[in-house]
């Protein structure tokens, strides 16, 4: 019979389906967006993550590690994630089966749609429109923390094909909806308390912004 995880870490990735390979990467990801792309940035291996979502760490990693894990995880401070979380935390509240939905058709998309090209489908952008308009629609129905992780699930989708094209016309459009999706990420920021961040996300909306008036 399978054990309760022993931290609210591991809850959440389990609600998220986080492995370590997903955790790693999105961890070095979020280090990166915070730090920069340093070789001093913190990282996790397998062992520490076993470590940190079986409730065998003594005290907490590092500031840098911390500011990391509660970017990810935003509305949960550290010494949260590493606490024993209880069987029914009303923290972490489930994803509704719409959510699921949408990954797994996003997931489903990007695995039809992964070509070397040097462009991308029209419609691949007009999804990507869509989910920016769905989600700017949403946003006061949400719960802030969640409307953060989705704005920011929605902005690496969008950075993932930036890097996937090199039309000119379809670079701009993804950059306009990047800053966009910076825009909701700012206000969410804000809205949990984070105010450095908040205005780190203005100047990049306002930057993706000015792209459209060139």
């Amino acid at each position: 019979m399978r054990s309760e995880p022993r931290t609210l870490l591991a809850k959440l990735c389990d609600r998220d389906k986080v492995t370590y390979r997903r955790f790693d990467k999105r961890f070095n990801e979020t280090g990166v967006r915070l730090f920069g792309n340093s070789p001093t940035n913190p990282t996790c291996g397998e062992t520490q993550f076993r470590r940190w979502t079986g409730g065998k760490l003594t005290g907490l990693p590092g500031p840098e590690t911390c500011h990391v894990l509660e970017a990810m995880w935003p509305g949960h401070t550290a010494a949260q994630l590493f606490a024993a979380s209880p069987a029914d935390d009303p923290q972490v509240p489930a994803f509704d089966l719409e959510e699921r939905v949408q990954m797994t058709a996003r997931e489903a998309h990007d695995g039809a749609d992964a070509t070397a090209a040097a462009s991308i489908s029209d419609n691949t952008i007009d999804e990507l429109r869509d989910q920016v308009v769905s989600l700017a629609r949403r946003y006061h129905g949400l719960p802030a923390a969640r409307a953060y992780e989705a704005a920011d699930i929605l902005r690496r989708e969008i950075e993932r094909h930036r890097d996937r094209t090199q039309v000119p016309f379809q670079q701009q459009t993804l950059m306009i909806l990047n800053g966009q999706t910076a825009a909701l990420l700012a206000v969410a920021a804000f809205d949990l308390g984070y105010f450095p961040s908040a205005r780190t996300l203005a100047r990049t909306a306002a930057g993706g912004a000015g792209c459209g008036r060139r």
